[in-house]
């Protein structure tokens, strides 16, 4: 198990795509970018019993790997979200029960048998490492939608996760980056908001 530790910043409807890249292109000094999409399934049960537990499923798709990832219930301040993580390799987008059954953190009362895609984040990752007050910090700008159904919302968002060091370089990097583009702290996961769509598009059936 690891723990995540990241900032979220959503960013604002009026601020262009190209104010975002120079502004991370200066503060990177010349690194350069990596560029990958990103197709990421949520699953859950039909009566979402996962998302009551605060816990997200998903298998991610990324360049030729499947990556199944566990969180589970964490704390989400300001923008700062901490929760456990655990993530496998799979060889296709087909869960593989037998792991879940086996982790800890997979709670007993949940039967691995009826858990089914529920909706998808899709979007494209422009993602960096740099140092920063003595912390070393994962930045990444993702460009995307959010899927249920036939219905779907953009995402727009810098994340910044913390590989090592002290907290405290995160959010004095969300300082300085809220200092140059007009950014909002966002304590709503892309699977929170994936979860609100599908649940919108229940309310719409019903």
């Amino acid at each position: 198990m690891a723990i995540e530790i990241e900032m979220k910043l959503a960013v604002k409807d009026d601020v262009t795509g190209e104010a975002v890249e120079s502004v991370l292109s200066d503060l990177l000094g010349g690194e350069t970018w990596q560029e990958t999409p990103l197709r990421n399934v949520y699953f859950d049960t039909s009566d979402l019993v996962l998302n009551k537990a605060r816990i997200a499923l998903r298998i991610r798709h990324k360049g030729g790997r499947y990556i199944q990832t566990l969180k589970t219930k964490g704390e989400s301040i300001n923008g700062l979200h901490r929760r456990g993580e655990w993530e496998w390799d799979v060889p296709s987008g087909a869960l593989d029960r037998e792991l879940l059954s086996s982790c800890d953190a997979w709670p007993d009362s949940v039967d691995v048998e009826a858990l089914k895609p529920v909706f998808e984040t899709n979007f494209v990752r422009l993602v960096s490492k740099l140092d920063w007050h003595q912390s070393e910090i994962e930045l990444a700008y993702d460009v995307g939608k959010v899927v249920a159904g036939d219905m779907q919302v953009p995402i727009r968002e810098i994340e910044l996760e913390l590989v090592s060091g002290p907290e405290s370089g995160l959010l004095t990097l969300a300082q300085w980056l809220q200092e140059k583009l007009e950014l909002k702290a966002d304590d709503v996961s892309k699977a929170e908001r994936g979860y609100r769509l599908f649940l919108k598009g229940i309310d719409k059936q019903s």
